[in-house]
């Protein structure tokens, strides 16, 4: 999970930890419901 301007995001893996089929969470994403968004996840680069 990760909480981004006041607004929790689920991890597709937690939502197959959680028990939720992969193609359940695909689907959800596919009717797009207002209160379902799903976002890219962002890759981190560390300068040293």
């Amino acid at each position: 999970m990760k909480l981004i301007d006041n607004i929790l995001y689920i991890e597709f893996a937690d939502f197959i930890s959680a028990g939720w089929k992969e193609q359940a969470v695909k689907m959800q994403n596919i009717r797009n419901g207002s209160n379902w968004q799903m976002i890219k996840t962002q890759k981190i680069s560390v300068s040293h």
